[in-house]
């Protein structure tokens, strides 16, 4: 039996890739684009069995295939909003084997798009942009702070309690960020709230492409 098992085996891997992904996924429609095999399966489910994982892990390995998998469409006319979606996790995967979903870090997953079409600093509030290149070793912590309290909407007791410092401490560090700075976070409109809110989150994204660039 291991000999036939053998065999069955060697057959297989003589199949395209398309056969061999409907015999994990009976039930799926596969089909290749553009040098990109695109499956598609009925599956209330947002992920995937781990058992089933496991051999789908197991065969992007061996091939040396990478996987991005969508948000579920309910529409077969969304399917190009899908499609795209895969593409640009796919990208983005690193490593053969690796199954990424559009919506497992989503926040990135926006970030690093934009990273690839402009110079994202363009996007960022100049005046946080300037104390993250110039705040030396305090930015990470003043930049806490600005991310912190316009996260809790301006609450200075939660902000505090987050952050685990007084509430005089992070008065202290508000006045010194308007005064240093000129980063004054009472008082904004909606617009300016959430300009702020994604410069922090792409000096952060920034931050931490610096730190990986750093271990390599």
């Amino acid at each position: 039996m291991r000999k036939a098992g053998k065999r069955k085996e060697r057959e297989l891997n003589g199949k395209p890739y398309g056969f061999r992904l409907r015999l994990l996924f009976p039930d799926s429609i596969v089909f290749s684009s553009a040098h990109v095999l695109l499956l598609i399966q009925h599956d209330p489910e947002k992920k995937m069995p781990e058992e089933i994982r496991e051999r789908l892990e197991n065969f992007l390995r061996k091939e040396e295939l990478l996987c991005g998998v969508s948000v579920e469409f309910h529409d077969f006319y969304n399917l190009q909003y899908a499609c795209q979606q895969s593409r640009i996790v796919l990208q983005q995967a690193e490593e053969a084997g690796l199954i990424r979903y559009f919506d497992e870090d989503y926040k990135n997953t926006i970030l690093d798009s934009l990273y690839k079409v402009a110079n994202i600093k363009a996007f960022c509030h100049p005046r946080l942009l300037q104390l993250w290149q110039n705040g030396g070793a305090e930015k990470r912590m003043l930049l806490m702070v600005v991310e912190t309290y316009l996260g809790t909407g301006g609450n200075m007791n939660q902000t505090a309690q987050l952050l685990e410092i007084h509430r005089n401490t992070l008065l202290h560090r508000l006045n010194r960020l308007a005064a240093e700075w000129g980063i004054e976070l009472r008082n904004l409109s909606q617009e300016q709230r959430f300009y702020m809110e994604f410069s922090c989150m792409i000096l952060n994204y920034l931050s931490n492409k610096e730190n990986v660039k750093d271990l390599l």
